[in-house]
């Protein structure tokens, strides 16, 4: 195996969302910039997956218009293919789709007549039982909403997205102002009470690959270079900086020695290439993997128009595997051709997970039974079908995450070392707007700047300040 050395400015490891972004904003700035990713394609789970005259994205994808330097980043690649498309969700519970806005049919949201009075008879009983014998989130919901209308908008969609049973968690103490408590259930009610026209959301023309190729290909425009299918395997580093980072291919061992290091890889990864053997992050990465969740995603591919005009259904149907189905064809875009549908059914499962025990054959009949029986599509019209496993996959992440004090003991050793910006994130419009601020801090040298924006463990940032507001700026 050859060794070989070479230096660059920014080093960004990772080619996902958040390494795209911050190496455009620096190649773009006259950078030397190097990208690496072990897989052979870049965009991580921006990537878009082609499958004859279909492009579609890594299950469902939303890229909200609330960060201003992320949204002038989109309009300066794609213009105008990013798309307007009518931001429409419903929730099947047996076989009745629910809006999730009065915009569209009005109050009742398209619940049938019949559950909507069983609704109503269930909360009137559950608010004459006042029985505390126990204290926990389930009882939370069903005594603030009632146990039937609790499971007909969430309970088991939110269970599964999240892997965290509702008896299992602690009930709220709502006296505590300190404490902000997301209750999904009440923000699902006052989107019906109040029918005002949805948020615009945007989507790329070609799926979300098609930022990550655009991005590419003006990275390489201006001289970045990418390296797909390489692995890092050790950052060497002194008490304040990473000297060299080792990576290796499967025909080479290459060591970069970068003036600063962008990374995108998960942090229980990016610890254990700097450490490098030490116990106590093993006993916590040992930890995080035992929490660890994957998703088993199965695409439909059929010869009829969408039987639904959704983006998206989240499935409340007690007993069901896939908990969240996407409609490409409703994105307004060029991923579905005209007079056809791809539908992906999502599961979010524990790693030991049965379902996930399943083959690829067992997993589609498993889709198809489920989704023929809520008589969404015809089976004589499905004429492909393809499976995605994402191992280690959490769809339920978010900002909370990082307030665990093993996230916060990860995240301290990383921001230790001065030229190393840690900017993975959850979200496509959050990564990159960690990616672009990364960028911008090195190229004006206060990286302070990217540690209080981006803070993972504090407030949402303050998105217009110190943020990239025109992409052109970039030259």
């Amino acid at each position: 195996m050859r060794l070989n050395t070479k230096k660059t400015d920014v080093l960004v490891l990772g080619a996902g969302p958040a390494g795209l972004a911050a190496a455009y904003r620096a190649a773009r700035a006259g950078s030397i910039v190097t990208v690496i990713d072990q897989e052979r394609t870049a965009g991580g789970l921006m990537r878009s997956i082609r499958r004859g005259d279909f492009i579609v994205d890594v299950g469902r994808k939303e890229l909200s218009r609330r960060i201003p330097s992320v949204c002038a980043l989109w309009d300066e690649i794609l213009g105008n293919d990013m798309r307007p498309y009518n931001h429409r969700a419903g929730i099947l519970f047996h076989n009745n789709i629910i809006e999730k806005s009065s915009y569209y049919v009005g109050r009742r949201c398209a619940m049938p007549w019949s559950l909507l009075l069983r609704c109503g008879l269930d909360y009137i009983w559950g608010s004459f039982n006042k029985s505390n014998s126990t204290r926990t989130y389930l009882d939370y919901r069903y005594k603030k909403h009632g146990r039937l209308l609790s499971q007909v908008l969430y309970q088991e969609f939110d269970e599964a997205f999240t892997g965290k049973r509702w008896i299992d968690l602690p009930y709220p103490d709502e006296s505590d102002q300190s404490v902000s408590f997301h209750s999904p259930i009440s923000g699902k009610i006052a989107r019906a009470m109040a029918p005002t026209p949805p948020e615009i959301f945007y989507h790329p023309a070609r799926g979300t690959g098609q930022i990550a190729e655009q991005l590419r290909a003006e990275i390489e425009r201006t001289g970045g270079e990418f390296l797909l299918g390489a692995r890092a395997e050790r950052l060497l580093h002194s008490a304040t900086r990473v000297e060299s980072v080792i990576l290796g291919t499967d025909e080479e061992q290459l060591v970069i020695r970068p003036a600063f290091v962008i990374s995108s890889i998960p942090l229980e990864h990016l610890n254990a290439l700097l450490r490098d053997g030490d116990v106590p992050l093993r006993r916590v990465s040992r930890a995080a993997h035992s929490r660890k969740r994957s998703a088993a995603l199965v695409y439909l591919f059929l010869n009829e128009v969408p039987r639904f005009p959704h983006v998206w259904l989240e499935v409340t149907t007690p007993g069901k595997s896939f908990r969240r189905i996407t409609n490409y064809a409703a994105l307004n875009g060029e991923m579905v051709p005209p007079g056809r549908t791809c539908l992906c059914l999502e599961a979010f499962c524990a790693q030991d997970d049965t379902l996930l025990r399943l083959d690829d054959a067992g997993l589609i009949r498993t889709a198809l039974l489920e989704i023929a029986s809520a008589r969404l599509l015809d089976v004589n019209q499905v004429f492909d079908a393809f499976v995605l496993r994402l191992p280690g996959a959490d769809a339920a992440v978010h900002s909370t995450a990082w307030k665990t004090s093993e996230q916060q003991f990860l995240l301290s050793f990383v921001n230790r070392f001065e030229n190393l910006y840690y900017v993975n994130r959850a979200g496509i419009d959050n990564a990159m707007y960690a990616g672009v601020e990364a960028a911008g801090a090195i190229l004006s040298g206060d990286r302070m700047s990217f540690l209080e924006l981006t803070d993972p463990t504090g407030c949402a940032p303050v998105f217009e300040a110190n943020s990239l507001t025109n992409p052109g700026e970039l030259a």
